[in-house]
């Protein structure tokens, strides 16, 4: 019997980063990555961030975050790591967010059940993660057209109201962290 592996396609794609706040780093504007090829080239002299900006985009993928990572003297504000995605294939995207979206919600999809509609259509996701500096609290927030879509395309059903008319209500109530958090997961 001939084995096959089971490969796993590639939802969305990595295609820009800024990092902000995070050790030597106070702004590293918006890095583009390659859209043609695979190679991209991180130089610089020595002690010039190339090692923190690796280590950002790590935490931002792991969610960890280390305290020794803040700028020397800076007691507030935020180091953010936004990570801007291309969505490669968005129908699978769409089913691999409802998926994972219904398993928290614990709406069951059998039968055919949507959360979303067909409508829904994301190219490009932005998420930046904010660590505060002072409380050292995470949080992670999906960019405003992408969470207006998301949100946008979650079905409605019809519910009675006491007067007697129809009330149209998401069948799921879901908040823009656990959209944002579901999002992350997905990619």
């Amino acid at each position: 019997m001939k084995k096959t592996k089971d490969i796993k396609k590639i939802l969305a794609k990595i295609t820009a980063f800024r990092v902000l706040n995070y050790r030597s780093i106070k702004d590293s504007g918006l890095i583009s990555l390659p859209t043609n090829d695979r190679i991209f080239v991180l130089a610089g002299q020595n002690e010039s961030g190339k090692t923190s900006v690796l280590s950002a985009l790590n935490d931002f993928e792991l969610d960890e975050h280390n305290v020794d990572t803040k700028p020397f003297g800076m007691s507030t504000g935020s180091q953010d790591i936004e990570c801007t995605y291309e969505v490669v294939e968005p129908t699978l995207f769409i089913e691999a967010l409802e998926k994972r979206v219904a398993g928290e919600k614990k709406v069951n999809l059998d039968g055919g059940v949507k959360i979303f509609s067909e409508k829904l259509k994301v190219k490009q996701i932005m998420l930046t993660r904010k660590y505060d500096i002072k409380t050292g609290g995470s949080s992670l927030v999906l960019d405003d057209s992408s969470l207006q879509a998301i949100t946008g395309a979650i079905k409605k059903e019809s519910i009675a109201s006491e007067d007697g008319t129809q009330v149209k209500t998401p069948i799921i109530e879901i908040t823009s962290d656990e959209i944002s958090d579901a999002v992350w997961r997905t990619l």
